[in-house]
């Protein structure tokens, strides 16, 4: 509450001490009689609620108390996992052993097609080069 009243005052404060610098500045100025600012009433912020030790102390224990209770429920599940969820789990793995060997074998077929055209490129441009020399001897 003591900081929106602060925080509302401030502007006001920042307006009056521009306004007084700007009159200094500015003898042919005409003075306007303000408004009278609003204030509001103080009043002093509401007290903390105090704690004893006491108090304190037994809301520790009663959380501790409930953190242990959560601790024994989980010990007490069963840490393996259910039948289904394991299948589920071996199937996706099955599934990706067999994209990883799509992808091998791609790559083998990829590399292969690839060597391939390079030789075939080769052995044109080889042909192409021949029959070039043949043309340039036939001329002289």
């Amino acid at each position: 509450m003591t900081l929106f009243a602060m925080l509302c005052s401030v502007p006001s404060k920042m307006a009056r001490r521009i306004s007084n610098q700007s009159s200094k500045h500015d003898d042919y100025r005409v003075e306007y009689p303000q408004e009278q600012e609003y204030k509001e009433e103080f009043r002093p912020p509401s007290p903390a609620p105090s704690y004893t030790e006491k108090d304190v102390l037994s809301s520790m224990l009663r959380r501790v108390g409930e953190l242990e209770d959560k601790v024994q429920v989980l010990e007490t599940k069963p840490s393996e996992m259910p039948f289904e969820k394991e299948e589920l789990l071996n199937a996706a793995v099955r599934r990706v052993d067999a994209l990883e060997a799509e992808l091998i074998s791609t790559k083998k077929v990829s590399l292969f097609c690839s060597n391939l055209l390079v030789s075939i490129f080769d052995l044109n441009w080889y042909r192409l080069e021949l029959s070039v020399r043949l043309l340039l001897n036939d001329n002289n």
